[in-house]
């Protein structure tokens, strides 16, 4: 009886170790799941701003160039005018706001949206 219970416990402990083995083993394959899915979700992320910032830049290139064509343009047609030359500079500004190559910031669409203001009685 001692030997039966003895052998009986052997296998429960053998039994709890193999389910402990199972546990750590689902466990460890769930965390390096989760570590892939979250690779991938940082990579697409990252692809998604890449691609953003391409195309914040070929619009600046574009409205850049648009810019030198109007002031040809001008310059072909007798001169630009006073307010076409500020408005070069304003648009100049503008493409350079947009391209995330340039370390400008827009003092007037990069502030916070204004405020309503309130009822006052």
């Amino acid at each position: 009886m001692i030997a039966g219970t003895l052998d009986l416990a052997e296998k429960c402990h053998c039994r709890a170790e193999e389910q402990k083995r199972r546990r750590l083993a689902r466990e460890e394959a769930i965390a390096e799941y989760q570590q892939r899915v979250d690779l991938r979700q940082a990579e697409r992320a990252r692809l998604e701003q890449l691609q953003l910032s391409a195309e914040k830049w070929q619009e600046a290139e574009r409205i850049r160039r648009y810019i030198d064509a109007a002031e040809k343009s001008a310059r072909d047609n007798g001169g630009p005018t006073p307010e076409l030359c500020e408005w070069i500079d304003w648009a100049r500004l503008k493409a350079d706001c947009i391209d995330p190559m340039v370390p400008v910031s827009d003092v007037i669409l990069d502030s916070p949206e204004p405020s309503r203001p309130g009822h006052y009685y």
